[in-house]
């Protein structure tokens, strides 16, 4: 959260596009490195980066130095959301690798996934006042009758329908988070899985199918779904 604060650029970056949410986990674990150290004894006699190591000798492996070797990195002292390759050694290697990095990572993803969702809804409720009507290739959306339609044929959409194709449609080329359509669609308090995003988006889906001048409605795997303009043939 600090280095997000601290290079704002970044997080722009990622609220604007949140399939960038596990590359800012990776930069997040390589830039603080939770273990800070190990020593380890030398086994054989050897030579490392033209430093003679003999037998016996005491070792001091520092993670934070690993994960800033400008050998390895590019521009190392910088905080990038979308740094790849990030071979970073924060949670140990080989045999001592840390046995719980996957359950870090999973908590790290849905604490990102939650708190960027309550921030847009946050912005959202206290920005300008709305459109009165959304245009996206045919498809008109009228917020004062809610009600839509793709040239002159008129969607018969229910009402949780007409929730999510707005709130698709208000971030057009943008990936929307399940977590996000959630809270905006049903509402933080409503006890719904997000499984009953998929099925709406899937009812929203047929909807939109069967016009050639609707918008397309993608599935970003793993992350949400994107509302963007038809691609032509």
């Amino acid at each position: 959260l600090w280095a997000l604060a601290e290079n704002p650029e970044q997080f722009a970056k990622v609220k604007a596009d949140p399939s960038l949410i596990p590359g800012l986990i990776e930069e997040s674990i390589r830039w603080v490195t939770p273990v800070k150290h190990f020593m380890r004894t030398a086994t054989a006699d050897t030579e490392l980066a033209g430093r003679k190591i003999a037998k016996g000798d005491w070792l001091f492996l520092s993670y934070p130095s690993g994960n800033r070797d400008e050998a390895v990195f590019d521009d190392p002292f910088a905080f990038k959301v979308d740094r790849t390759p990030n071979k970073h050694v924060a949670f140990g290697y080989g045999a001592h690798v840390c046995l719980g990095q996957h359950l870090a990572r999973m908590e790290m993803r849905v604490l990102w996934e939650e708190l960027l969702a309550r921030l847009h809804v946050m912005i959202r409720r206290s920005g300008a006042q709305a459109q009165d009507r959304l245009i996206l290739d045919e498809l008109v959306i009228d917020l004062r009758s809610r009600s839509a339609c793709v040239g002159e044929a008129t969607l018969a959409l229910s009402r949780r329908e007409f929730d999510l194709l707005h709130c698709l449609a208000r971030q057009t080329g943008q990936v929307v988070t399940r977590g996000q359509i959630l809270d905006e669609v049903w509402g933080q308090d409503a006890d719904v899985t997000e499984n009953a995003v998929d099925v709406y988006v899937g009812y929203l889906r047929k909807h939109l199918g069967g016009h050639a001048g609707a918008p397309d409605l993608s599935t970003i795997r793993g992350v949400g779904f994107m509302l963007r303009h038809r691609t032509k043939a």
